[in-house]
This record gives C-alpha cells, sequence and structure tokens, in this order.
C-alpha cells in the first residue's frame, strides 16, 4: 500500500454522529417530517453549491413550519440540534495531524452551517482545511468536486499524485465518485473502520 499524504473526511456521519434536526423539531413543533423533507430534496440543493443563499428561500417555508421567529432564529435552532461531533475520532485526527498528515474536510454544506461547523464548533482548529461543497461549486457525486480538492492539494504541494489521497464517507455515492477520480475512498461505517486502517 502506498504511503498517503492527504486524509479527507466527510462530516455527517462520519465526524458528526447527530440525528436531522427534523426529528426533535417534529417533536417540539408538531411539524411531520415528511412536510420538512421535500425542501432539503429540492430547493436547498442549489444551496449546497454556493447558487442561492439559504436566508432568501427559507421564510415561505417557515411559515409552513410553524416557526414563529425569524430565519437567523431558525438557523440557530437547526445547527444547534444536528451537530454532536465525535471527539474520540477528532481525537485520533489529532495523532495523525502530529505525525504529518494533511487532514481535511470534504463536505457537502451551504455557507451558513459551513460557517457554524468551522467556527462556532470549532473544526478549523481540528482540521488543516474546509473542501466545502459551496466554495467548490459541485455536490461530491460530480466528479468536479474531487477534481478541484485534487487541483487545490497538488497547487499546495501536499501531493503529486492522486493516489496520495484517501477518503471516508458514509454515503456510497460519493466514494464511487471519489474513486472515479483516482483516490482511494473507503465507506465509513464505524469508528473502528478507520481506527484500524494502516495508516
Amino acid at each position: 500500500m502506498k504511503t498517503k499524504k492527504v486524509l479527507l473526511f466527510d462530516i455527517d456521519g462520519v465526524i458528526n454522529k447527530a440525528h436531522y434536526f427534523s426529528k426533535p423539531y417534529e417533536q417540539e413543533f408538531g411539524v411531520p417530517r415528511s412536510e420538512i423533507r421535500p425542501f432539503f430534496q429540492t430547493d436547498f440543493i442549489p444551496c449546497l453549491t454556493g447558487k442561492v443563499d439559504l436566508k432568501a428561500i427559507l421564510p415561505p417555508y417557515l411559515k409552513k413550519w410553524k416557526w414563529k421567529e425569524d430565519v437567523n432564529a431558525f438557523l440557530h435552532y437547526w445547527f444547534a440540534h444536528d451537530v454532536k461531533l465525535d471527539h474520540e475520532l477528532i481525537g485520533f485526527v489529532q495523532t495523525l495531524r502530529a505525525k504529518g498528515y494533511f487532514c481535511a474536510l470534504a463536505s457537502q454544506q451551504e455557507q451558513y452551517r459551513k460557517n457554524h461547523l468551522r467556527e462556532t464548533k470549532g473544526l478549523k482548529n481540528k482540521f488543516d482545511h474546509f473542501y466545502c461543497s459551496s466554495d467548490i461549486g459541485f455536490l461530491k457525486k460530480d466528479t468536479r468536486f474531487f477534481d478541484a480538492v485534487v487541483h487545490d492539494l497538488k497547487a499546495k504541494s501536499l501531493i503529486k499524485l492522486v493516489d496520495e489521497v484517501v477518503f471516508w464517507d458514509d454515503t456510497r455515492t460519493c466514494i464511487a465518485t471519489a474513486l472515479e477520480s483516482g483516490m482511494e475512498a473507503i465507506l465509513f461505517k464505524e469508528n473502528e473502520d478507520f481506527i484500524i486502517y494502516n495508516f
């Protein structure tokens, strides 16, 4: 096995182990998750690639979802209820960084949640870089997402070849796309899958 220089991690389902905020929201406000889900399958998608501002499109939905406060208060509720960072895994990442590995996040996030994760939750201090779909302009099911990541890593002189990168994600379609780009990609199921990897 070729020695890897760059380690990439998905956030939700890997570093973040929280459930979707819609579960506590349903319990608190009586709005079924089935009424919230369509937004995230349609109008929310362009937010993930930075083409639409989330705050601009949320207000009509908030009325349907019985939210009485403003958009900023809703985002605060959402982000407070769907982030539960896995500190065991993050701690292991720190040991790898100390050994010289470049450890970065590669995730689909719209800009406000990205900033919450980076700044408020402190992930900017735990990882060397954040490759985000809203900055890159493509989702991880598109090879152009990973092409952009590889291009940046080469520009930073962190790698010469794409096979010096290994990526963990809990979604099979993202794994397939990463493999297509030429990097090693591993389906994440539990922490042990990562910890036993032969670094």
